[in-house]
């Protein structure tokens, strides 16, 4: 009697392990589509976090672009105009300037670039570059020759 028992504990034993072996099977592929679906949903959170850290860096750029016009509005900067004046009150880049009559409006001598350009380089008739005999130094009638 004692073997029989051993042999149908034996049995019942042996289709216990075939069960929890399908048990673990299954278990196992339950696993492994609830970690591909865990991985699958992490990658749409990193991507959702990837977005949402694109747009903050956007409108903080968006900010800092802003906030430096602003103070480039707020900053004084002179006009080309103030430029060549160079700074001193009553002169500017073409010389003195004189107030004109009536309305008290102070307005720059100019005189064009050509003709000073002009001046520098041309001759007048008769005169030549380089002292000769015919200057003025030796053509007067007080130059005694020994």
């Amino acid at each position: 009697m004692c073997c029989e028992e051993t042999r149908s504990q034996a049995g019942s034993n042996k289709d216990r392990v075939k069960l929890l072996k399908e048990r673990e099977e299954d278990t196992e592929v339950a696993v492994a589509s609830l970690n591909a679906e865990l991985h699958k949903n992490m990658s749409k959170i990193a991507k959702a976090e990837a977005a949402a850290a694109a747009k903050a860096a956007v409108v903080a750029r968006t900010k800092s672009i802003r906030e430096r016009e602003r103070r480039m509005e707020e900053e004084y900067l002179p006009t080309l105009a103030q430029i060549l004046g160079g700074g001193e009150k009553g002169k500017g880049l073409f010389g003195e300037r004189k107030k004109e009559r009536g309305w008290g409006k102070v307005v720059n001598k100019k005189q064009p670039i050509v003709p000073l350009v002009w001046k520098m380089f041309s001759r007048r008739k008769g005169s030549s570059t380089t002292p000769g005999l015919d200057s003025s130094l030796f053509s007067s009638a007080h130059v005694f020759l020994n």
